[in-house]
């Protein structure tokens, strides 16, 4: 993309190794590029997109690393799918293992169980396919007929297999061998998960899949066999005392493997113990630890169960039904935080949560209120850029000793190119780098995170660039709105003014004329407000002829920044930016 956020690639994108080429138009004019890009693991189906910038007549920039990525969060759909299929062949396995090997066919429910967990692992695997595909945004046929699609497909098979023997199980009145035949197409689906998660993208990968089956496979017979424990409880008759003592000597073991091999795909995923200090740095170790302990709490109700229900079951049932509805309850948490874990990168970076930044100068404070951080861009255009920033204290504004500073930098007006982060250098007390990650004109959100040993904090900013040659002239008459005159060389003009000015719903207006006066023809004209130290926001407006648009927006009173920036078809930019107060409404 070009400084305008023209698309300036063509040809076909070519692969050798891990390395992805394209070509570029010939003959681009000097100035900052971006590289945007966004690629699918076929091991795990995990998305990473990221980019860098470049320059074109300028000295290669100082990123201080290689470009920021990074891979978006799961979709609630994903998470919602993933939870149903996990629960529908945990069913089916404890129908399998529990509920004919150990209760010797019981609870008198078995096939309605059996049912039910086959309804919702179909579900949720034709809900998972659907999520993935629009998580890739590619079409269904391109999705199944890649290397990513092909395990959704093994795993939407595997489920109708187990359908099928649940379907002749119902009709031959509970045929053991079709509940069996269940099981064993539920403990498949199983091995494709192992073998299509983030097992498969691990060193060595058959070594972790064969660990993160084990782990299903156990939770499965753990955990469903906690639903068909509490549902023979529940049963009439006399209580199941035999056969709470077989499931929990089973169950006791299936938690044993759940713990080693949970712990083991940890330490492998994390980079061992040492992942437990930074945990709350990414989303996936934050999750993961979250999940230990509601595991933890469901491993604290099966000792209950265990040393205290069960020597008094013969007298009374009822602890037994209500300890393990609790564990089966506390269960489905379990699925819900697996079925999210398995949504997160567990290689990605820190996440960093991006409010507002952008201009010459752009000054913000820490939530606690510690610190303060005053970032100056110079020259503050779109393409190199030298960053300075000062970190000092909130109260006495001396600097504070820190270890490290970096800032994180999203586009407002093209919230579609990925985020950049910029590290930073202590030099003669100012951390300080050369970057061209502001190679787009127009508002950029920042956050500048400073740390102190083991501790973070995040400075938000808003960071607007501004366009070389580009004057201004501002016109204030009694009773009308502020008119700001921005003229660019070439002979083009921008007349901008927000209607009415003052607290509550407002319109910004938007004309740019050409040089021979009449309306400039654009490709596309955003607009963006901010306050000082408020989350920039992108307005939506509406074209009303060449060159102008109305966009709407409902501002509080205060000083606000406000950003256009135009894009023609022939590629050329021309950005706007001016500072106007708005006034409590009379």
């Amino acid at each position: 993309l070009d400084a305008g956020g023209n698309d300036v690639a063509e040809g076909e994108l070519s692969t050798q190794g891990r390395t992805l080429t394209t070509s570029v138009r010939p003959g681009l004019p000097d100035g900052a590029y971006t590289v945007a890009w966004r690629v699918v693991s076929s091991a795990d189906g995990h998305p990473t997109t990221g980019s860098f910038a470049f320059g074109i007549g300028a000295p290669p920039p100082d990123t201080g690393g290689g470009g920021d990525q990074g891979s978006p969060p799961p979709s609630p759909l994903s998470v919602w799918a993933k939870t149903e299929l996990y629960a529908g062949v945990m069913l089916l396995l404890a129908v399998g293992v529990v509920g004919l090997g150990r209760f010797r066919g019981r609870p008198s429910s078995l096939p309605v169980v059996a049912a039910i967990g086959a309804m919702l692992a179909t579900l949720g695997a034709v809900l998972l396919l659907i999520a993935e595909q629009r998580s890739l945004g590619v079409s269904m046929s391109d999705l199944v007929r890649s290397d990513t699609g092909r395990p959704y497909l093994w795993l939407l098979g595997a489920v109708l297999v187990a359908d099928v023997f649940v379907a002749v199980g119902a009709a031959r009145a509970r045929s053991r061998p079709a509940l069996w035949g269940a099981a064993g197409a539920a403990a498949a689906a199983m091995l494709v998960r192992a073998t299509s998660g983030h097992a498969a993208a691990a060193d060595p990968p058959g070594l972790q899949e064969g660990l993160q089956w084990a782990h299903f496979l156990a939770a499965g017979v753990w955990i469903g066999g906690l639903v068909l424990l509490f549902l023979l409880a529940r049963d009439a008759g006399h209580p199941p005392v035999e056969e709470a003592r077989r499931f929990s000597a089973l169950a006791g073991w299936m938690v044993a493997v759940v713990v080693v091999t949970g712990f083991l795909r940890a330490w492998n995923e994390l980079g061992g113990a040492a992942w437990v200090l930074r945990a709350f740095e990414s989303s996936y170790g934050t999750t993961l630890l979250i999940k230990v302990a509601v595991v933890i709490a469901v491993i604290g109700l099966a000792a209950v169960n265990r040393y205290r229900t069960l020597p008094r079951l013969r007298d009374d049932a009822r602890p037994l039904r209500r300890v393990a509805g609790t564990e089966a309850l506390a269960a489905v948490a379990v699925l819900l935080l697996t079925a999210t874990l398995t949504g997160f990168n567990p290689n990605a970076g820190a996440d960093t949560a991006p409010p507002a930044p952008t201009s010459v100068t752009a000054q913000g404070s820490d939530f606690a209120t510690t610190m303060r951080v005053r970032l100056m861009v110079t020259p503050g255009t779109p393409g190199p850029n030298r960053f300075d920033a000062r970190v000092v204290d909130f109260d006495t504004g001396t600097p504070l000793p820190v270890d490290a500073v970096s800032v994180r930098l999203r586009s407002v007006t093209r919230p579609t190119v990925p985020a950049q982060t910029v590290r930073l250098r202590l030099r003669d007390g100012t951390w300080t780098a050369d970057s061209a990650a502001l190679s787009l004109a127009g508002t950029w959100e920042g956050s500048v995170t400073v740390r102190t040993g083991a501790s973070a904090s995040e400075v938000p900013l808003s960071v607007v660039t501004r366009q070389a040659g580009a004057t201004q002239e501002v016109s204030a008459q009694p009773g009308l709105p502020v008119l700001v005159t921005t003229s660019f060389p070439g002979g083009v003009v921008a007349q901008t003014f927000v209607d009415p000015g003052v607290a509550g719903t407002n319109q910004v207006h938007v004309t740019y004329f050409g040089a021979d006066g009449t309306g400039l023809r654009t490709d596309r004209i955003v607009v963006v407000a901010s306050t000082a130290g408020g989350l920039a926001q992108r307005l939506p407006s509406e074209p009303f002829g060449p060159g102008h648009v109305i966009a709407n927006a409902t501002l509080e009173p205060g000083a606000w920044t406000f950003d256009v920036v135009a894009t023609t078809p022939q590629g050329e930019v021309y950005q706007a930016t001016w500072t106007e107060a708005i006034e409590e409404a009379p």
